[in-house]
């Protein structure tokens, strides 16, 4: 009588989690690394157009008064952006804001 297995065996079963394993040792800190970039990056897309329109209303001749309440509106809708963004954990990534 001829017998037919179908399936995989443990040792394939193993071979197949020591790759995902593996990868996940690959993956997850670039992962992690690059969400601290992105954040970074972020940050610094909305300071440079801050800087440039600083530099503009000082050449158009504005008071100092003028100049002074334009910073401080600016300052507190940055702000107010990073307010919004909830805190992670730089080692999981996971949030820390309480649920």
């Amino acid at each position: 009588m001829k017998t037919t297995s179908k399936g995989f065996t443990l040792i394939e079963l193993m071979i197949v989690v020591a790759i995902i394993g593996l990868l996940q040792s690959v993956a997850i800190p670039n992962f992690i690394t690059s969400q601290g970039q992105s954040s970074s990056q972020s940050s610094t897309s909305i300071s440079t157009p801050t800087q440039s329109q600083i530099q503009g209303y000082l050449q158009s001749g504005l008071t100092q008064s003028q100049l002074q309440n334009y910073i401080q509106q600016t300052a507190a809708s940055i702000n107010h952006l990073n307010s919004n963004i909830p805190p992670t954990n730089t080692i999981t990534g996971s949030s820390t804001v309480p649920k």
